[in-house]
């Protein structure tokens, strides 16, 4: 899904433990600074990148995670300097 001004590719979902859609990862364009941070449930910060092109596994200190919903918080500036916050959630499918 794209956030509403289609600067970013936000997917809604991702199956780890599959050799598919293993991976969760957003696309951007004229984007110039990123940051993400994924929380759980609980209110951990399970992962965070400053770069777009890093993708998360699913996993918190070497675990894959349990299946659910995870809060994610970006912060981005695009090439004509325009900061913006997408606060969503993303969801951790698991199949075994």
């Amino acid at each position: 899904t794209y956030n509403n001004n289609n600067d970013l590719y936000i997917p809604s979902g991702f199956t780890p433990d599959q050799p598919e859609n293993n991976m969760f990862y957003v696309k951007g364009k004229n984007i110039k600074e990123y940051e993400i941070r994924i929380y759980s449930k609980q209110g951990i910060m399970v992962y965070s990148s400053k770069d777009i092109n890093e993708k998360w596994d699913g996993r918190y200190n070497g675990e894959l995670l349990e299946m659910g919903a995870y809060v994610y918080v970006i912060t981005y500036t695009t090439t004509d300097n325009k900061i913006n916050q997408i606060i969503n959630t993303i969801t951790l499918i698991r199949t075994r």
